[in-house]
């Protein structure tokens, strides 16, 4: 007898809540904020039907009295203050209009008893009128419906939970205005389903809605894997409306997946600086062959394949296949650096080794994806803080570089390194600037190298000067630097005399001051004047923003001004032959320091 009873009342719910999805289905207009989000003081402005008398209704409180719970599922129970607030009002206004209390509980606490009595629903809730709803929601979305003796607060995220219940607010509670005389009650004219209107509308992809897809990314994925990921899907969700499980390869593979790089189901293939873009059975495959091929792959998906426009509908047919590669530019370098054209390549980078513009960790890794592909013979960096120092120098071992060793050690923010495959230490040193001296991180570290095959000898040096800092002569201080670095470079010379030398970093100083005409007085050139090919970028910028719940960047500054405002410059000895001078331009450099990398070759002999 008791199994044929529940039997009849899910038979009873699941035909009440027939005509509620099917209302739900109907175009209506949103409520007062437009777009699916609903005003706290505003009055509906649907157009909601006249029923008849017999439509049913759930009486949610009367007389002074209530038989219904608010339930509030567990996850926003735990997570979600705003909406327990809200609720919370809601039960206040209820008690001082009707006299009636209606608690506020978790679903956790939910005895089976509470399954059959009469509740309001908020979020996925372990109630099962909470699963039948089967609504194909995006993020702000949500629905206000019935289901035998539960009202429904459902919405895709915590923003469109929330809305629900304030849609209740406004024109299930404050509409009708209850007393001690007039029920609250609960029909089918207040069932609702909001959808706001994104940018993207629709992406069918070999048949499906994108929305059923979910992303996959290797169990060990590179930087550039996880940032086109990340960046992925957080165009997704805010142009599309959807927010994409992200999952490991090592997961059981399901029927529809974006993959992400060289997954463990990944068929198509991509090499260099090329990127693929394959649709095929339910796959949406997305990889690129290195760093620069990754960068390319980003800006087509979201610029091109993916583009937000308004209520835009793609659709990425069963075998879609595109391949393509970078752009090569004289403006941001790339033209100049693919491909070696100097017997040495030599960069110059203020990595910027503090914890602002994103973690640190992330980019180190950036960086070391830039030195992977560019593979400078000498790397001399600034601002390469002891921090930066725990766990970089580490990292530069693994791709075949070594630090010179100097007596700063772990101090030194002016390092260099090198290939060791390529290059010997002769002789090295380092020099601490006198006077004003931040932190004691303007220095000069410098070392003269042999190269293996040829045996042929140069200096580097890695620098930097002082910079505006408040309270005192900035000027002074960097003409100091320049006169002790000279003295240095005198000294050099005379002890190897005819050897090429080449120094740079960041001298906080444009190429007509007073530091950089001391220098040029003191008999070294700009590498960019003796440059047979080079660029025009002053190579230096604004932070980049980056959001910390996505791990994307979210406002990418972009590079203004030409040389003549430069304050990252390379100098050479007379007869040094330079055959390349560029300032590197990417997304990578513009994520992950506020100097962009300053690359010089050199032909030797």
């Amino acid at each position: 007898m008791k199994k044929r009873c529940m039997y009849f009342c899910r038979l009873l719910a699941l035909l009440l809540l027939f005509p509620a999805l099917a209302a739900c289905r109907q175009t209506s207009a949103p409520p007062e904020g437009g777009s699916g989000e609903v005003s706290r003081t505003g009055e509906e402005n649907t157009e909601a039907g006249t029923e008849e008398d017999d439509t049913p209704k759930l009486i949610l409180a009367a007389n002074g009295e209530s038989d219904y719970t608010f339930w509030l599922s567990r996850e926003l129970y735990a997570t979600s203050p705003e909406i327990k607030d809200e609720l919370a009002d809601i039960a206040k206004l209820i008690r001082e209009r009707t006299g009636a209390d209606i608690p506020i509980r978790s679903d956790s606490s939910a005895e089976e008893a509470d399954f059959a009595e009469p509740g309001i629903l908020i979020g996925n809730t372990v109630f099962p009128e909470s699963a039948e709803v089967d609504l194909v929601m995006k993020n702000q979305d949500f629905y206000v419906g019935m289901s035998g003796n539960k009202v429904l607060l459902c919405g895709a995220t915590k923003t469109g939970v929330y809305n629900a219940v304030r849609y209740f607010y406004n024109n299930v509670v404050l509409k009708q205005r209850p007393d001690g005389s007039q029920p609250l009650v609960f029909s089918q004219e207040y069932v609702y389903r909001s959808g706001k209107t994104y940018p993207i509308n629709s992406v069918l992809c070999c048949g499906t809605e994108l929305m059923q897809y979910r992303m996959v990314i290797p169990k060990d994925a590179d930087v550039n894997e996880r940032m086109l990921a990340y960046n992925l899907r957080y165009h997704l969700s805010q142009q599309y409306g959807q927010d994409f499980e992200m999952v490991t390869d090592d997961a059981p593979e399901a029927n529809f997946e974006i993959l992400i790089g060289r997954t463990n189901r990944t068929t198509a293939d991509a090499q260099g600086s090329g990127y693929t873009v394959a649709a095929e059975d339910g796959k949406l495959q997305l990889l690129a062959g290195n760093m620069r091929g990754y960068e390319a792959l980003d800006a087509y998906v979201r610029q091109e394949l993916l583009r937000a426009g308004s209520g835009a509908d793609y659709v990425l047919e069963d075998g879609f296949s595109h391949s393509g590669s970078p752009v090569n530019s004289l403006d941001d370098g790339t033209l100049l650096s693919e491909e070696r054209s100097g017997d040495l390549r030599v960069m110059f980078y203020n990595v910027y080794g503090y914890n602002d513009s994103g973690p640190v960790s992330l980019r180190q890794e950036l960086q070391l994806e830039l030195f992977r592909l560019y593979q400078p013979d000498v790397l001399g960096m600034q601002e390469y803080s002891p921090a930066y120092h725990s766990s970089f120098t580490s990292m530069l071992n693994g791709i075949g570089y070594q630090q010179v060793a100097v007596s700063a050690g772990t101090s030194n923010y002016t390092p260099l390194f090198y290939r060791a495959d390529r290059l010997e230490v002769v002789v090295s040193g380092y020099l601490r600037y006198a006077g004003p001296n931040d932190g004691n991180s303007k220095s000069v570290t410098w070392v003269v190298f042999r190269v293996r095959e040829s045996g042929e000898r140069f200096i580097a040096m890695s620098t930097h000067f002082m910079w505006n800092q408040p309270g005192i002569d900035a000027n002074s201080a960097r003409i100091s630097n320049a006169q002790e670095l000279l003295e240095l470079i005198g000294g050099l010379r005379a002890r190897y005399s005819g050897v090429p030398l080449i120094f740079g970093g960041d001298l906080n100083c444009q190429s007509g001051s007073d530091p950089m005409r001391m220098l040029l007085n003191g008999g070294m050139l700009v590498a960019r004047d003796e440059a047979e090919r080079k660029n025009d970028s002053n190579g230096y910028h604004s932070y980049s923003t980056y959001d910390t719940a996505n791990q994307v960047y979210t406002q990418i500054p972009a590079v203004t001004g030409n040389y003549s405002t430069a304050i990252d410059h390379a100098l050479v000895t007379p007869g040094t032959s330079v055959r390349v001078f560029t300032s590197l331009i990417s997304p990578y450099t513009l994520y992950s320091s506020d100097h962009m990398p300053v690359l010089v070759e050199l032909a030797l002999g």
